[in-house]
């Protein structure tokens, strides 16, 4: 990633390596990539994301006065600066709140198994190739929010709120 400020273009170059997407067997192409950017909380146009070869460019232009509202952002050169700060959060595929995922084989039945370490249940179930009627948790209240009461404490019979710890 470089940024680029110059009196007629600034922009934020990111140089994308395909040989190691396809190497992670990953299905991202430039479209799901310009894509994210456009919809994460940027602000960036589609208009201002261009392609050179395995390059996207990110141009960022001055704001208007009335743009700029109460403090003065409309410095190029620290918009660039942020924007290169923030776009290696953007999330272009997957789950935000998965923090990591293992495939697993299982040794009884020989079948793949995905294992999520983070949140997000509801879209686990709702992944291509992962049967939710087989999908389990040990977040007890995600399983009650996603699955109900009776889920949750089906997981976790043992479980009773009139239970104290001391």
């Amino acid at each position: 990633m470089e940024d680029v400020c110059a009196p007629e273009d600034s922009y934020v170059c990111v140089r994308i390596d395909w040989k190691t997407i396809e190497a992670l067997q990953l299905e991202v192409g430039t479209d799901e990539i310009i894509n994210a950017l456009v919809k994460s909380k940027l602000k960036i146009a589609r208009q201002d994301v261009r392609i050179n070869g395995n390059k996207i460019r990110i141009y960022v232009r001055e704001l208007a006065a009335k743009d700029r509202g109460a403090k003065d952002d409309g410095d190029v050169y620290l918009r660039v600066q942020a924007l290169k700060r923030a776009i290696p959060n953007v999330i272009v595929n997957g789950y935000p709140n998965a923090v990591r995922a293992v495939v697993k084989k299982n040794e009884k039945t020989g079948e793949n198994e995905l294992l999520v370490e983070g949140y997000g249940l509801r879209q686990c179930m709702n992944t291509d190739g992962v049967i939710g009627t087989q999908t389990k948790s040990n977040h007890i209240m995600e399983m009650k929010e996603v699955l109900g009461i009776e889920a949750a404490r089906y997981i976790f019979p043992f479980s009773s709120p009139s239970v104290s710890c001391c």
